[in-house]
């Protein structure tokens, strides 16, 4: 995810312009990429726990539908 990216999920979160404040985007990033690999875990798991399921049933479940 690059820092424009962050940058924008973070103002669509919260309305703050965090542009310029380099420690916080450091910060930020670090926080992204560990919100990355909590997503990319929970949806190894629901494939693994829904292997038995068509593959739109398993991207409902990722999605959270």
């Amino acid at each position: 995810m690059t820092d424009e990216d962050v940058i924008r999920l973070f103002h669509k979160a919260n309305r703050w312009d965090v542009r310029g404040l380099k420690t916080f985007m450091h910060d930020l990033q670090q926080f992204a990429v560990a919100v990355q690999e909590e997503e990319r875990e929970r949806a190894a798991m629901i494939c693994h726990a829904c292997r038995e399921l068509r593959p739109d049933e398993i991207a409902e479940r990722i999605l959270g539908r």
